[in-house]
C-alpha cells in the first residue's frame, strides 16, 4: 500500500504541473560545457555553460537522460547522449582508459539512436562519434578547461535546445530505457505486465542515515535465502521500472529540504500528503496537516489576508473547538484521504517506523483528542499545544553549558520511542508504555521540570485512565488534571501540591537565589518514596515557617517584617491544611503512575496557581529545536 499510495501521489504531480515533476528516464545533472555540430557531426564551436557566484564557479542543472541505475565505477556503463569528458571526448591522463570508455559511449549512443535515424540531430551525433579523434580536443576553444570530470552534452548548430531533448531523440532513449529487460513480470504497484526493477532508487534526504542514500526496497546482492528460488535482487519483490521511478520521485520530493511536507522527530523522518477527487482539497488537507504536525499561532497569520493564512485560521478555529475539518469555501472535506509515512536509517534501508492510512476528518479527531489531554492551565502560556517534536525533544536528557544554559539535543532521542509516540497521537491509542517512565526517570536524573514534560505526563495518565475507564467522576472528563484541584483525594497529588508549598517556604525564608532548593535534592526520592522524604522535609519547613514568623526573610519580594510574618502564618496554614488530610501517614512507595500524579500535582501548584512572587520563572530551556518542520539544521 506504501508504493501504490506514493505511485499515486506522483500521478497527481504529474498532473498538476508536469514542468515542475521528474519524468521518467530524466533527471537533473550538472553540466559544464556543450559541442555545437554541423550537420555532418563537424564540430562547429564548444561552450562554457558555467557560472561563477560569488567566485565559486557552479555548472547548470540540466535535465538529461538518466538510467534506472547510475554508474558507480567501471568502464561499462556510459551514459545516453551526455557523459563526462573521459567517455565522450577521450580526455584523460590514462589513454588505455579513455579508449576503453569511448568506444562503450559510441556503442551505447549507436544502440539508444538507432531508432532516431534520420534525425538530424540523431545523425550529427552519430556522425560525430564515428569520426572523433582524441587529438582534435586540443582544438577546442575550452581544451584547455575541460577535464576528464568535466560533463559534456551536444546542441546541433543553429537549432535551440539541445540535442537530447529533440522529440525523436527523447522517444529513441525512452524506448532504450524500457527496452532494457526482456523479462516480463506482474508489477506488485500496478498489476501491469512489466520490466521489473533490478535495483530500486536511492532515497534522499533521510536524518541521520547510515549512508546518505539508502533504499526503500533492496535487497542483498549475493544472497542464498534471496536466491534459492532463481530470484535475484528485485525479482523477489517485482516493481516495475515505471513504479520504482514513480514512487522513488514522490518519496524524494517530499523529502526534500524545500518541502513542508515533512516532519523530523529525532531520527524518524514523517512524511504526509492526501489523496482527494480535487487537487484544491488534497492541497488544503496537507497544509491543514502541517498546522496540526507542527500548530502555529492565529495571531501571526492574521497580519496577512492571503487565501492561506485564511486556511490556517480556520484550521486552527475548528480544531480549536472541536468541530471537524470541514468547509467547501477552503476546499476542507473530511473525507479526504490521508496517508503519513514515518521512516528511520537502517543500514543501507529505511525502517518504516508506522503507516498510516486516515482521513482528514479522523486526522483532525485525534489530533483534537491529543490536545485536550495534554491541556494544562499555567500562568502566561501562549494557548498553543506543544507540537509532536517539542514532546519528543523531551524525553531526551536535559544538559547544562558552559553558560549554564539548559540544553536538549534530537541526538538523544530514541527514534523508536519518538515513532510510537507518533502512531499513539495518529490513532488515538495508548501512548508508549515506555514514555512515561522515560519522563520520570529523566526528571530523577536531571531535575529538569517545564510545561512540555508535565504535560506530557499528564497526557499519559489521562489517556490510560480513559481507556481504563478509572477517570475520576467528580469532575468532567476534560477538566481532570486541567487545573490544580485542592477536593482531589488523590494521595500522591496531594502529596505533590505539599511538596510544592514546602518549596515555596524555603525558597520565602531563604530568598530565591540559594543554590540548591529542595527539588533540586529531593524531587525525585519524594514522588518514588515520600515515606522517606517528607518527615525531614516537614521539620526543615518548620524552621522556614518560623524565621518568616520571626519577621525574618531573604526573599527580596517581601517588604518588610510584617509581610515576611503574613507569609509564613500564610504557608504554615497551608502545609497543615494538607497534612491534616493524610491520616495514615505517607505511602512507603509510590507506582510509576503515582510518580506522574506526584510531579503533575507538584507543577501546577507551583507554576499553575495565582500570581505569587515566590514561584518565580517557569524553568527556562531553549527551545530553538523543538518546531521545526525543515530540521536539517538539527542534525
Amino acid at each position: 500500500m506504501i508504493l501504490q499510495a506514493l505511485n499515486g501521489y506522483y500521478d497527481r504531480l504529474l498532473a498538476q504541473d508536469a514542468s515542475k515533476t521528474p519524468i521518467m528516464g530524466y533527471g537533473l545533472a550538472p553540466m559544464h560545457f556543450t559541442i555545437l555540430l554541423g550537420p555532418n557531426g563537424e564540430v562547429v564551436d564548444d561552450q562554457d555553460l558555467r557560472t561563477t557566484t560569488n567566485n565559486r564557479v557552479r555548472a547548470l542543472e540540466l535535465l538529461v537522460p538518466k538510467d534506472f541505475e547510475d554508474r558507480t565505477s567501471g568502464d561499462k556503463a556510459p551514459r545516453a547522449l551526455w557523459d563526462n569528458a573521459e567517455y565522450v571526448l577521450g580526455v584523460s591522463d590514462n589513454r588505455e582508459r579513455a579508449a576503453r570508455r569511448f568506444a562503450n559511449f559510441v556503442a551505447r549512443q549507436e544502440a539508444v539512436l538507432q531508432v532516431a535515424h534520420g534525425d538530424p540531430g540523431a545523425d550529427a551525433l552519430l556522425a560525430f562519434l564515428r569520426s572523433w579523434s582524441f587529438e582534435a580536443v586540443h582544438k577546442l576553444k575550452y581544451a584547455g578547461e575541460i577535464d576528464e570530470k568535466s560533463n559534456v552534452c551536444f546542441k546541433l548548430d543553429g537549432v535551440r535546445g539541445y540535442i537530447h531533448d529533440r522529440p525523436r531523440v527523447a522517444a529513441a532513449w525512452r524506448a532504450s530505457l524500457l527496452a532494457s529487460s526482456d523479462k516480463k513480470m506482474n508489477c506488485l504497484v500496478t498489476g501491469a505486465s512489466e520490466s521489473p526493477a533490478r535495483i530500486h532508487p536511492l532515497i534522499k534526504n533521510i536524518a541521520k542515515a547510515g549512508q546518505p542514500t539508502p533504499k526503500l526496497v533492496a535487497f542483498d546482492k549475493d544472497s542464498t535465502a534471496f536466491d534459492s528460488f532463481g530470484r535475484k535482487q528485485g525479482d523477489n519483490a517485482p516493481v516495475s521500472e515505471r513504479a520504482a521511478f514513480a514512487y522513488s520521485t514522490a518519496l524524494n520530493g517530499l523529502l526534500h529540504p524545500a518541502s513542508d511536507q515533512k516532519i523530523r522527530i529525532g531520527g524518524v523522518t514523517t512524511v504526509y500528503w492526501a489523496e482527494a477527487d480535487s487537487t484544491e482539497a488534497a492541497m488544503s488537507a496537507e497544509v491543514s496537516a502541517q498546522l496540526l504536525f507542527v500548530p502555529a499561532t492565529p495571531d501571526a497569520a492574521a497580519a496577512d489576508a492571503s487565501e492561506t493564512d485564511h486556511l490556517r485560521r480556520s484550521v486552527m478555529d475548528l480544531i480549536g473547538n472541536g468541530r471537524p475539518l470541514e468547509s467547501p469555501e477552503l476546499h476542507l472535506d473530511p473525507g479526504t484521504r490521508f496517508y503519513i509515512l514515518g521512516l528511520a536509517p537502517n543500514a543501507a534501508r529505511l525502517s518504516v517506523r508506522f503507516w498510516e492510512m486516515t482521513t482528514l476528518g479522523a486526522l483532525g479527531e485525534a489530533f483534537y483528542q491529543h490536545w485536550a489531554d495534554l491541556r494544562m492551565e499555567f500562568k502566561g502560556g501562549s494557548g498553543l499545544p506543544p507540537s509532536i517534536p517539542a514532546l519528543a525533544l523531551r524525553t531526551a536528557p536535559a544538559r547544562r553549558n558552559a553558560k549554564g544554559e539548559t540544553k536538549l539535543s534530537f541526538d538523544d532521542v530514541s527514534p523508536l520511542l519518538a515513532g510510537e509516540l507518533t502512531r499513539a497521537v495518529l490513532t488515538k491509542g495508548r501512548y508508549p508504555a515506555s514514555l512515561l517512565s522515560t519522563l520520570i526517570m529523566r526528571i530523577r536524573t536531571d531535575g529538569h521540570t517545564d510545561r512540555q514534560r508535565i504535560s506530557l505526563i499528564k497526557a499519559i495518565l489521562v489517556r490510560t485512565m480513559r481507556l481504563e475507564g478509572r477517570l475520576p467522576k467528580h469532575l468532567p472528563e476534560k477538566e481532570y488534571l486541567v487545573r490544580t484541584d485542592p477536593n482531589d483525594s488523590n494521595t500522591a497529588r496531594r502529596l505533590g501540591r505539599l511538596f510544592a508549598i514546602i518549596e515555596r517556604a524555603q525558597v520565602t525564608a531563604l530568598g530565591g537565589d540559594i543554590n540548591t532548593t529542595i527539588k533540586d535534592k529531593f524531587l525525585g526520592a519524594a514522588a518514588a518514596t515520600p515515606g522517606q522524604v517528607f518527615v525531614g522535609l516537614l521539620k526543615n519547613a518548620q524552621h522556614h515557617t518560623k524565621r518568616l514568623r520571626n519577621g525574618h526573610s531573604d526573599a527580596k519580594w517581601i517588604k518588610d517584617a510584617r509581610h515576611a510574618r503574613s507569609a509564613g502564618y500564610g504557608l504554615e496554614h497551608d502545609i497543615g491544611t494538607l497534612c491534616s488530610t493524610f491520616n495514615d501517614g505517607f505511602p512507603q512507595q509510590h507506582s510509576i503512575e503515582e510518580q506522574g500524579l506526584f510531579l503533575v500535582g507538584y507543577y501546577q501548584e507551583r507554576f499553575g496557581g495565582k500570581a505569587d512572587p515566590s514561584i518565580g520563572t517557569e524553568p527556562g530551556i531553549d527551545t530553538s529545536e523543538d518546531i521545526s518542520t525543515n530540521t536539517d539544521d538539527q542534525e
